[in-house]
């Protein structure tokens, strides 16, 4: 990638302080680049010719962008990673090898990064002369990481107005440039912009939402208890009564920490399923779920959505952080979330069009609730948050 829009645009890309701005100065850093440069101002385009492909990464992420790549005949010629134990093999059919591979083809290949932090990964190839795109993990590709925000400017022009308050629209900002922008990044503090809009505590946002005695919460991803603790600790400084909470968790191995943590914190009226919330019930015959695991789990998964797991009960407050699930799991939700209008906490991280999705999707005049955008990390792009306050 041409790092050159730093030195050229920095002052712009910070002045940049609604979506026009921001829109007009992302388009001036892709037409830095030198493949755009060269006449090719659709990056489309240069997914097909006489160029080899070659595909950085072979992970989840690369395989989703091959889903979408293979059907339309698009197919690079390798894939690279830097783990070792990938070498040799194949993903989707295509083989994989040593990020050394990328200096040995001639002629030199053109290459996508299929990674969601991939600053560093373009720095790199930079290093060696070797200009990249970026992909999205539905197949798109771009001259800038995050190209969907080009692609969807009216769907982020259309979002701005609709959120609550001025601290939401600075964190959309923020969150936008921190992705478009990952060369400006820095070891202490991460990315500027990101920094100057973080926030605490994650997911229980007082000044956003209103809590009360008795209420039933569900925790969508529950992971090793981290939400559970954290209510708790939460409602009890707050001179509240602490939550029944229903968690779900998909992996095992996650579960059974999960079970160790509310032993050891001696809580109650913690109701455990072992299940993936998404839009239809169902089983998962493998592991298309991705919840913070080290290693994965191969045996089916009860696949549920909330209307049917909860059907009757009522829902105070619903967290989900199910690693790009949470458009599906919403869906099915919808019969909950009209009963009940419970409080709302939902990770829009996972992917660049869930930064906008998501809360255009739960911004209805009708429906009485006020959206409100919070990030809570400085270093990564993950933990960007949508609150929905009920009227």
């Amino acid at each position: 990638m041409n790092q050159d829009y730093r030195a050229r645009l920095f002052p712009e890309i910070c002045k940049a302080d609604t979506p026009g701005r921001l829109l007009a100065v992302a388009r001036a850093a892709a037409a830095l680049h030198p493949w755009s440069a060269d006449g090719a101002m659709d990056p489309e385009e240069l997914l097909v010719g006489d160029v080899p492909l070659a595909l950085y990464g072979a992970g989840r992420f690369a395989k989703s962008v091959l889903e979408h790549w293979l059907p339309l005949g698009v197919r690079p010629a390798f894939c690279v990673d830097n783990n070792p134990k990938l070498w040799g093999k194949q993903l989707l059919g295509i083989p994989i090898a040593p990020v050394a591979a990328l200096g040995e083809q001639r002629p030199a290949p053109r290459v996508v990064v299929a990674a969601m932090i991939s600053g560093g990964i373009a720095a790199e190839l930079a290093g060696h002369g070797l200009p990249c795109l970026f992909a999205e993990r539905d197949g798109q590709v771009g001259y800038l990481p995050g190209w969907h925000l080009l692609r969807a400017g009216a769907d982020l022009e259309r979002l701005w107005p609709a959120l609550a308050d001025d601290h939401s629209r600075r964190v959309l900002l923020a969150a936008c440039k921190a992705r478009l922008f990952q060369s400006i990044h820095f070891e202490m503090v991460g990315s500027p912009f990101l920094h100057q809009v973080a926030s605490a505590p994650q997911y229980f946002q007082a000044d956003l939402l209103d809590f009360a005695d008795g209420e039933t919460w569900v925790d969508c991803g529950a992971f090793d208890g981290d939400f559970v603790v954290g209510g708790h600790a939460f409602m009890h400084a707050a001179g509240r009564t602490a939550p029944a909470i229903h968690a779900f968790e998909a992996d095992a191995d996650n579960l059974a920490r999960l079970r160790r943590t509310v032993r050891d914190y001696g809580l109650e009226n913690i109701h455990l399923h072992h299940a993936l919330v998404g839009g239809a019930d169902g089983w998962c015959a493998e592991p298309d779920f991705n919840n913070c695991r080290a290693d994965g789990t191969i045996a089916p998964v009860r696949r549920v959505t909330l209307d049917s797991a909860l059907e009757g009960r009522e829902a105070h407050f619903v967290k989900m952080d199910i690693e790009g699930a949470e458009p599906e799991a919403l869906a099915g939700a919808r019969n909950l979330i009209g009963r009940w209008h419970p409080k709302l906490a939902i990770c829009i991280y996972h992917e660049t069009r869930h930064l906008l999705d998501i809360p255009l999707s739960l911004h209805d005049p009708h429906s009485g609730y006020r959206i409100y955008l919070r990030h809570h990390s400085t270093h990564t792009l993950w933990e960007t948050v949508c609150y929905a306050a009920p009227g």
